[in-house]
């Protein structure tokens, strides 16, 4: 086997304080190594890398960091800290995430040892500290690739991702503090009553009556809203417990994503403090209404994916996931797009990034690194790995994953797994949803939903559909319009497909399409290894610039058809952010690095999820020359106030107009209407576009079908 083990050199200081927590925050420039054995620590380090970071980005480069090597099976990442004054009685190493495996040395002594990758450790370093400005040094093992975990740790195997690459890739940071000590705050909304309790985990050395004092202020501006004392509680000595409290917010105001107002909460115990950050926002889904409730409304989901993960694969990947300024602008492309919401894929993302969902106001979905087992399902591939993933395996690390991320107002599901079917997923679910008392919504991936409260997952790719895949000649242009023909068509590629309940034809939960399209190209325009199987059946699209036109028109379509049928309480896209190096899915950057997106996707996409939407209920081909035709638009609105305007229907030649007619339209909120146009073909033959159209904010919103008359 082969070991990596990374170090790195900084020296920081902090001072220590009876009534103050320190955090010292030891990112940085590290020193790294490298070695066969987990047992000694390195003479020497002839390596830096930063932290957060992955140990590709390591000066000078190590060799054959993507692959398994005879030069390694660990690193070791070491850095040097100085500790001001006395080190205090609390003294706590947080590693936020690291992958594969970690091992933590202070001053050569070994510390403590987590082996999972997607969720923080916490190592009581206290005896093991020297203050007054004396030397420390740190060293975490890190394990050089998957294989030295044990097969009963989840890994986060990805059947589209290539590479595993190890390292440091979230923050470490010091704690200094004193007892009793905060070890977790957990804050939980009650709008109803405009008040937040709050929940807060406490650890005392000694028997000891605690009171916490509290100071509430809204996080932006500072403002002061409320100061006060909780009651007071006996702590036994080094035993967790809990002072639950509540506190009423004056002219409450609510978090949304589109008021992402957050308050932030300074807990003092009077030897310890902790800040928290939080929003007053509800969420959960209405199995009767088949939509997300936020704050009590109905709220349509619409947004996409990032497999970040994946995207560390990528060759132009380098720093860009711990570059702030690069992600709060990958941000802001969204929020032009006009999504709410996003899933990360696959894998959690650095800790950073769920605090500018927060504050830039995005709803997400918050997936556990754990695919493609089919356990319950003889008809597909069983990988083999069921056996080592049970239920008490993952509880651990859900557990350690909702303690972390319960703050989040922007985090409203905890998705357990993607496109897995594992019975003991579920089992997994049972046993840790009453520890987030905000009752958040589960997603159980193709599995059965847990509770009806829960939303499910839908996978529909109707390219994939047999009618695609078989011998039979289609339509080229129209083969999306021929499956798309008919009645609405229910999702599959779901629960309801593969784990239908007993009692009833479809499961009741709400339903959120988060993949649909098989459209995917690379960044240049070519199709990837899942989607040869669409573009070989389309050879007049013999262009990059063909591809990425019709790749754009083709997403619209489906996101129009998902959306404006109201069956779904979320619409996402498949991705955002996805690797461009030997993938086999897709994202839409031109220019990943500096955030361009292929003007045809900003184009299309931008219409299709605007939250006053329109599709063309028209799915035929061709048409007979001066034939007359009823043709409905629906109209949707996802807004809490009604829209009124002009509906536009214009058959279009060569962009030219060649016929037009207006009706004005009024959409009640978050309600859909639908308009009937009479129309009439025209006399010439040839191709044509039909297109409905509205202004929406001094932005035309369009719906576009092809139509050859003939």
């Amino acid at each position: 086997m082969k070991n990596y083990i990374l170090i790195l050199l900084i020296t920081l200081t902090a001072c220590s304080s009876q009534s103050e927590r320190k955090v010292m925050s030891l990112n940085g420039e590290w020193q790294v190594s490298e070695s066969i054995t987990p047992d000694y620590l390195p003479e020497s380090y002839s390596h830096t890398v930063q932290v957060p970071g992955l140990v590709d980005l390591a000066t000078p480069a190590f060799d054959s960091v993507y692959s398994k090597s005879p030069l390694r099976d660990y690193f070791w990442y070491k850095k040097e800290i100085k500790v001001e004054g006395k080190v205090p009685p609390v003294a706590i190493i947080k590693t936020h995430k690291i992958a594969y495996g970690q091992k933590v040395f202070v001053n050569g002594q070994a510390v403590g040892e987590k082996l999972y990758s997607y969720t923080p450790e916490f190592y009581d370093v206290a005896g093991y500290l020297k203050g007054n400005n004396e030397p420390n040094e740190i060293v975490i093992r890190v394990g050089a690739n998957t294989d030295i975990l044990p097969d009963t740790i989840p890994y986060g195997k990805d059947n589209e991702k290539i590479r595993y690459t190890p390292g440091i890739y979230d923050e470490v940071e010091l704690i200094l503090t004193d007892y009793p000590y905060v070890e977790n705050v957990q804050i939980v909304p009650e709008i109803e009553t405009n008040t937040v309790r709050v929940v807060a985990y406490l650890i005392s050395d000694q028997d000891k009556n605690v009171q916490l004092k509290y100071e509430l202020s809204e996080f932006k501006s500072g403002a002061a809203v409320k100061n006060g004392k909780s009651r007071s509680k006996l702590l036994k000595a080094n035993q967790l417990d809990t002072l639950d409290f509540r506190v009423p917010i004056a002219d409450c105001q609510l978090w949304s994503p589109e008021n992402p107002f957050l308050y932030s909460i300074h807990l003092s115990t009077g030897s310890d403090t902790k800040n928290v950050r939080f929003g007053m926002r509800e969420f959960k889904f209405d199995p009767e209404k088949k939509v997300g409730m936020l704050n009590g409304k109905p709220y349509y989901m619409r947004g996409t994916n990032l497999a970040l993960h994946r995207f560390m694969d990528d060759t132009v990947r380098q720093d860009l996931p711990w570059n702030r300024d690069w992600v709060i602008k990958m941000h802001q492309k969204f929020k032009d797009l006009h999504w709410n919401t996003y899933r990360y894929h696959v894998g959690f993302a650095p800790h950073f990034w769920y605090d500018i969902a927060d504050e830039m106001g995005f709803l997400v979905a918050d997936e556990y690194a754990f695919w493609g087992i089919f356990l319950d399902d003889t008809s597909r591939v069983n990988t083999g790995q069921h056996e080592r993933y049970t239920a008490s395996t993952l509880v651990t690390e859900y557990t350690d994953w909702m303690r972390e991320r319960w703050n989040h107002p922007s985090v409203v599901i905890w998705d357990a797994q993607n496109e897995t079917l594992w019975q003991e997923v579920g089992k997994a679910i049972n046993q840790v949803r009453h520890l987030d008392l905000s009752n958040r919504p589960w997603d159980n991936g193709f599995s059965a939903p847990m509770s009806p409260t829960d939303c499910i997952e839908s996978h529909p790719y109707l390219f994939l559909h047999p009618y695609f895949l078989g011998d039979d000649q289609v339509s080229r242009k129209g083969m999306l319009y021929d499956v798309l023909a008919g009645e609405y068509i229910e999702t599959f590629n779901d629960p309801n497909e593969y784990q239908p309940p007993i009692s009833r034809d479809r499961w009741p939960n709400a339903i959120i399409n988060n993949e649909y399209a098989w459209v995917w190209l690379t960044r240049d325009g070519n199709p990837t290894p899942l989607t040869e199987c669409v573009y070989s059946r389309l050879p007049e699209l013999d262009t990059p610039e063909k591809r990425l036109e019709w790749k754009a028109r083709t997403l619209a379509v489906k996101t129009e058809y998902w959306r404006c049928h109201r069956q779904m309480a979320g619409v996402l896209h498949f991705c955002a952010l996805t690797n461009s190096t030997n993938a086999m899915t897709g994202d839409d950057w031109k220019d990943v690095k500096n955030l361009i997106l292929h003007k045809p996707f900003e184009k299309h996409a931008r219409s299709a999820f605007a939250p006053v939407g329109l599709m063309i209920d028209w799915w035929i081909n061709h048409a007979k020359a001066e034939e007359k035709k009823s043709v409905s638009v629906f109209a949707i609105n996802d807004l809490y106030e009604t829209y009124s305007g002009d509906l536009k229907f214009q058959i279009l030649k060569n962009e030219k107009i060649v016929s037009e007619s207006t009706k004005s339209i009024s959409i009640d909120e978050v309600g859909r209407t639908i308009t009937d146009f009479d129309i009439e073909m025209p006399k010439e033959t040839g191709d044509y576009q039909l297109k409905a159209s509205i202004d929406f904010n001094g932005e035309e919103v369009f719906s576009i079908r092809d139509v050859k008359v003939d």
